[in-house]
C-alpha cells in the first residue's frame, strides 16, 4: 500500500534519480532547517527501500521536525566583498549533512540577482530571493543575502540543482522587517544589490465586492455527485449553459473478478473471470481439490449453481497428486467453456506442484455504493455564456486528471455555481457570461477518482492495466493504471522527454503510447471541437504551485521544450500575478514566488502533460495551478496533503474558484484588447561613454519613446547596452544593420531562465530598426510585417570617441554641433 512518507534528500540532484523509478513528485522540496531538504512522497514499501538506497532517509529516522531555519541570524553585517581565504570563502555547502565539494574557481564570479521580492500573508512579511552565480555549477559557491541598508545578514541561499544542472540559488525568509534593497555576495567575491519588489506585482481586476455569493460546495463530492450537481445547474439555467457530452467514454469503475491460489510463486495461479466483476465474475469460486484415488487425471468442470470451477487434480499410481502449476494453466485456458482464465504468477516458472485449496471466491475488490455506475463512464463539460456560438473567447477549465485530488472538482463546479448563480445580481459576473464562452470539466478522470474514495484513497491514475500477466496479480490492483497528465502527445515519455514512464506500474505510467486513454482524448477532442478557446487552467493538488510551459525536458542535459517568448513569457507572469492576487482575497494566502514560473524551472520535468499539449499544438494560453498551499504554522511550512480536513478544502476551493474567476476576467480583456503595442528603447552608457542629450540636461539612461516614423539619432562616445520596453507584454523584432524588421528578423529575448531582459551591446555606429506585436497579434503602429511599408521605429546610434586633445568625456566639437539639434528633439522623446 502506498503512503505518504517525508523524506530527507541529500540533494536535488536525486530528483531525476526519483522519477525514473516512477515516483511522482508532487509536493515542493522544502528547506525548514539549514542544510536540510525534506520531500513528502507517495511510496509503498518497494519503493521506500529503493528510494533509501538512493540515499533518501525518512525524517523520522533522521531526527527532522524542526522549525528554525526561516529565521536570520542576526548581528552580522555584510562583508564589502568576501574575498578567497576569508571565513565566508572557507565555508563548504552543505546539503543533509554532506559536505561538498569547495570552488574550483580561481576568480571573481558574477553574481546576479534574479528576484528579490517581498509578501505578506497571515503569518506575516516573508523575503523571497533568487540569484545566479556565474561559478554556480561548482556545488561550493554559497551565496548570503544583507539587508542593502544597513548591511544585517538575512541568510544562506540554497543552491538549486534539476537533472544535474544548476539553475539558480534561493531562499525564502521570515523576516521582522523588509528591507527595501537587498545585498548578495558570494564566497567567490561576486555580488550584486536590487530593490526589493512587492508580490504579486499585479492586482486581481474581477471584482467579488457586492452581491457576490460564494460557497456553493459544502462536503468532499465523488464524481458521481459532481456530475449530478452539474447538469442540475445546466438544468436551472438552460439560458446560460448546456452540458457537453464527451466523445470518448472512458472504461468504467470496473474490473474483471480475481483471485490468487497457491503459497509459493511456483505454484500459484492467478484466475480471472471472463464477466466483470459486478456481471457475474463475483459470484465465481475455484476449488482445488484432490480426488483422494490413484492415477486420476486432471479434470476441470464448471457447477453454474454454486459458481465453482472444480479443478480434479492429476495423481500418480500412488494416489499422490502430480498437477503443476503450469498443467492447470493451460488446461484452463484450453476449455473455452469455463468462466475463467488463468496464468502464472508475476513471471514465476509454473512447475511446483498444486496443492488442494478453496473453495477461493474471486472479486474485483471494488467497493463503491450502488449509486457509483459500473459501466463505461460519459464525461461532460457545462458550457457557459448568453453567447454559445464560438464568436466569444473561449477559456477550457478542468480538473482531477489525477483520481486523488479530492478538492480539484469542486474548484470547478464552484466556479460553475458562481458564474451561474451570480449571473442576475452580480455585474462583473455578468460581464463574463454575456462576454465569454466558458468550459469547465470537473473530472476528468471519473473511474480513478471513485476509486480513490472508496477502495484506496491514494490512487493518482485510472483503473485501466495495460500490463501483461507478470504485473496483474491482483495484490498489485492498487498500481495500475495509466497517469492522465503523462498521456498527451507533446513531450511524451515516447519522444524521450523525462517526467513519464513505460513501466504499467509506475505512478507516472504515461500508458502504451500517447493519447492511448480515452480521459486525455476528450480532452484535445474539447479544445479541437471549440477552437475559439485560448485560455486554459488544469486544476491539481497540493503544493501550492502555478506553472506554464514547458513543462518537460529530455536527459541528459535538461533540453526543454522550446521556451515561450519573452514576450509570452512576461504575459504568463502578469497574468500568472493577477490571478495569485484574486486567490490571495479569500485568506490571505500567497502562492510563493518561487513555486510560480514553468514547470521545468520550478518544480520538474512533467512531459506529457496536458498543459504543453494545448499549448504547443494550438497555441492556448495553459496555466497549471496547485491547490493546497502550505500554511505557515508553528514556525514551520506545513504541507496540506490531498485529501485535508474539510474546513481546509472548502478555504481551498473557495480561494481557488477566485482564481478561476481572475482567469475569466483575464480572457475578457484580452478579448477587449484593442490598444497596439508601444515599444520604447533604453540605453545604458557604459562607464567612461558620454551622450550629447544627456550634456544637455537628459536622465541617464535615457529611454526614447517612439511616436512617430522618423528615426532618432543619438551619438555617444563609447560602448552602450540596449534594452527594448514594451507598453504591454509583447515581442520586439529588430535589426541592427537598418534593414526593415519582419516576423524573421531577431527576436528580443530574456538574459537567461527568470531573468531580465536581454542587452544588447552596441560598440560601433548602427542603425536599429524595429516594432512590437502584442499576445493579441496586433502590430505597433498598425505595421505590417509582410508588406512594404516604412511605419516601424528608427533609431541611428553613432558611436563616435572624443577626438585626440579633447576631453575624453566629450564628443568632438564637430560632432557635438552637429547633432545639437537631434539631441534636443531626444530630449523631447524621452520626457514624452
Amino acid at each position: 500500500m502506498h503512503r505518504p512518507v517525508t523524506f530527507v534528500l541529500p540533494s536535488t540532484d536525486v530528483i531525476p534519480k526519483i522519477l525514473e523509478l516512477g515516483v511522482a513528485v508532487e509536493a515542493p522540496v522544502r528547506e525548514d532547517r539549514p542544510g536540510q531538504l525534506t520531500l513528502e512522497l507517495v511510496v509503498n514499501a518497494e519503493e521506500q527501500r529503493q528510494l533509501e538506497e538512493l540515499g533518501l532517509v525518512p525524517l523520522e529516522q533522521a531526527g527532522g521536525g524542526g522549525a528554525d531555519g526561516l529565521q536570520p541570524a542576526k548581528g552580522t553585517k555584510s562583508p564589502a566583498a568576501a574575498s578567497k581565504g576569508s571565513p565566508a570563502a572557507e565555508r563548504s555547502e552543505t546539503s543533509g549533512g554532506i559536505a561538498a565539494a569547495g570552488p574550483a574557481a580561481s576568480e571573481t564570479d558574477q553574481v546576479r540577482i534574479l528576484r528579490a521580492e517581498t509578501f505578506e500573508n497571515y503569518a506575516g512579511s516573508f523575503l523571497s530571493i533568487e540569484a545566479r552565480s556565474s561559478a554556480g555549477d561548482v556545488s561550493g559557491v554559497t551565496l548570503e543575502v544583507y539587508d542593502g541598508a544597513t548591511g544585517e545578514r538575512i541568510g544562506t541561499l540554497s543552491r538549486y540543482v534539476d537533472a544535474g544542472q544548476y539553475m539558480y540559488h534561493r531562499l525564502l525568509t521570515k523576516v521582522e522587517r523588509v528591507p527595501q534593497t537587498v545585498r548578495v555576495v558570494s564566497n567567490l567575491g561576486g555580488s550584486a544589490e536590487q530593490e526589493v519588489s512587492r508580490w504579486p506585482s499585479q492586482e486581481a481586476r474581477f471584482s467579488f465586492d457586492g452581491a457576490y455569493r460564494t460557497g456553493f460546495v459544502d462536503h468532499y463530492m465523488d464524481p458521481t455527485e459532481v456530475y449530478a450537481r452539474l447538469e442540475a445547474l445546466a438544468a436551472q439555467f438552460p439560458q446560460l449553459s448546456e452540458i457537453i457530452e464527451l466523445p470518448y467514454k472512458t472504461n468504467g469503475y470496473r474490473r474483471k473478478a480475481m483471485a490468487v491460489t497457491g503459497a509459493t510463486a511456483s505454484r500459484a495461479i492467478v484466475w480471472y473471470s471472463k464477466a466483470w466483476g459486478h456481471e457475474g465474475g463475483n459470484d465465481l469460486r475455484v476449488h482445488l481439490v484432490d480426488p483422494g484415488a490413484p492415477a486420476r487425471p486432471l479434470e476441470i468442470t464448471y457447477d453454474p449453481a454454486s459458481h465453482t470451477v472444480r479443478v480434479s487434480l492429476a495423481t500418480d499410481a500412488t494416489g499422490r497428486v502430480v498437477s503443476t502449476a503450469g498443467d492447470v494453466i493451460a488446461a484452463v485456458n484450453a476449455n473455452s467453456g469455463l468462466p475463467v482464465t488463468a496464468f502464472n504468477y508475476r513471471g514465476a516458472t509454473p512447475n511446483g506442484i498444486v496443492e488442494p485449496e478453496g473453495p477461493v471466491q474471486l472479486s474485483d475488490f471494488l467497493n463503491a455504493p450502488a449509486h457509483v455506475s459500473r459501466e463505461p463512464f460519459t464525461v461532460k463539460a457545462i458550457r457557459i455564456g448568453k453567447r454559445r456560438d464560438g464568436s466569444r473567447t473561449g477559456v477550457f477549465i478542468y480538473a482531477q486528471e489525477h483520481a486523488r485530488e479530492w478538492v480539484t472538482p469542486l474548484v470547478a463546479l464552484e466556479t460553475a455555481a458562481r458564474l451561474l448563480h451570480n449571473y442576475a445580481t452580480h455585474k462583473p459576473t455578468r460581464e463574463l457570461v454575456d462576454n465569454l464562452d466558458i468550459f469547465i470539466l470537473p473530472s476528468v478522470n471519473p473511474d480513478g477518482a471513485h476509486y480513490s474514495f472508496y477502495d484506496y484513497n491514494m490512487q493518482r491514475k485510472n483503473l485501466v492495466n495495460h500490463g501483461g500477466p507478470e504485473v496483474s496479480d491482483p495484490a498489485r490492483r492498487n498500481q495500475w493504471g495509466v497517469d492522465i497528465n503523462r498521456n498527451f502527445a507533446v513531450g511524451s515519455v515516447h519522444d524521450g522527454y523525462s517526467g513519464g514512464s513505460t513501466d504499467p506500474l509506475s505512478q507516472t505510467y504515461a500508458g502504451p503510447a500517447p493519447l492511448s486513454e480515452p480521459e486525455a482524448r476528450n480532452e484535445v477532442w474539447l479544445v479541437e471541437r471549440f477552437p475559439n478557446i485560448k485560455f486554459s487552467m488544469n486544476v491539481h493538488s497540493y503544493g501550492g504551485y502555478f506553472m506554464w510551459a514547458p513543462g518537460g525536458y529530455r536527459v541528459p542535459g535538461r533540453v526543454t521544450l522550446p521556451r515561450p517568448t519573452l514576450g509570452q513569457e512576461t504575459y504568463f507572469w502578469q497574468v500568472g500575478e493577477r490571478i495569485l492576487s484574486a486567490i490571495e482575497r479569500w485568506r490571505d494566502t500567497v502562492i510563493l514566488p518561487s513555486r510560480t514560473g514553468p514547470v521545468v524551472d520550478v518544480l520538474y520535468s512533467a512531459g506529457g502533460n496536458s498543459a504543453d499539449h494545448f499549448w504547443y499544438k494550438y497555441g492556448i494560453f495553459a496555466w497549471d495551478f496547485e491547490v493546497g498551499v502550505d500554511r505557515f504554522e508553528s514556525g514551520r511550512w506545513q504541507p496540506m496533503g490531498f485529501q485535508p480536513p474539510w474546513p481546509e478544502a472548502y478555504d481551498q476551493a473557495m480561494e481557488f474558484a477566485h482564481g478561476t474567476m481572475e482567469l475569466l476576467r483575464v480572457a475578457l480583456d484580452y478579448q477587449n484588447d484593442r490598444q497596439r503595442p508601444k515599444s520604447s528603447v533604453e540605453l545604458i552608457p557604459e562607464e567612461g561613454t558620454r551622450s550629447a542629450a544627456v550634456a544637455l540636461g537628459a536622465k541617464s539612461p535615457l529611454v526614447l519613446s517612439f511616436e512617430d516614423d522618423s528615426e532618432q539619432t543619438l551619438v555617444y562616445t563609447g560602448p552602450v547596452r540596449l534594452r527594448f520596453r514594451t507598453s504591454e507584454p509583447a515581442d520586439v523584432y529588430y535589426t541592427l544593420d537598418g534593414s526593415r524588421p519582419t516576423f524573421e528578423s531577431s527576436r528580443y529575448e530574456a538574459a537567461g531562465v527568470r531573468d531580465r531582459p536581454q542587452e544588447i551591446r552596441i560598440e560601433k555606429t548602427t542603425e536599429v530598426a524595429f516594432f512590437a506585436v502584442d499576445m493579441k497579434g496586433l502590430v505597433e503602429k498598425n505595421y505590417k510585417p509582410d508588406g512594404k511599408g516604412k511605419n516601424y521605429n528608427k533609431l541611428r546610434i553613432v558611436i563616435q570617441p572624443p577626438v585626440e586633445g579633447t576631453d575624453s568625456a566629450s564628443l568632438s566639437p564637430g560632432a557635438n554641433k552637429a547633432h545639437s539639434g537631434q539631441a534636443e528633439r531626444v530630449l523631447a522623446a524621452v520626457r514624452r
